[in-house]
This record gives structure tokens, C-alpha cells and sequence, in this order.
């Protein structure tokens, strides 16, 4: 369930532009949680950093526009 939670909250945020500036100006990783907690996740930072990444990945090969959380968490992406 983390993991799907943590990748619902991951499309939210790359298609919710104003949830991912709010989330991009906040360097630690726990307040960073805190706000994807709050926005129903229910796992570890380690699952939402894979989350993302994999979530960006496919969001990116439909060919949707990506937005700063990329920088963030999705180094190779």
C-alpha cells in the first residue's frame, strides 16, 4: 500500500504545480514527508524518493510536462 500511495501522491504533486513549488522550497527531507503524509502517504522517505522516480519516469515517457520535484528527487530522470 506505500507504494501506491506514494506514487498517487507523486502524479498529485507533478500535476499539481502549485503543491510542487510549495514542496520545492523545502530542503528537508522529514517536512518533505510530513506533506506527502498530509496528503495521504503512509510509507518511508526511501518509498516515496523510488516512488517518485519511477512515477517521473513514466509520466515523462507519456510525454507529460515535468516540473521542479524531478530536480528534487529524480536524478536520472
Amino acid at each position: 500500500m506505500s507504494m501506491e500511495s506514494a506514487k498517487k501522491f507523486a502524479e498529485k504533486v507533478y500535476r499539481t504545480p502549485s503543491l510542487a513549488d510549495q514542496l520545492s522550497i523545502i530542503s528537508d527531507d522529514e517536512k518533505i514527508l510530513t506533506v506527502a503524509r498530509d496528503n495521504g502517504f503512509d510509507g518511508t522517505l526511501e518509498e516515496l524518493k523510488l516512488a517518485f522516480k519511477e512515477t517521473m519516469k513514466e509520466l515523462i515517457a507519456e510525454g507529460t510536462p515535468g516540473n521542479v520535484l524531478c530536480e528534487i528527487f529524480c536524478d536520472d530522470a
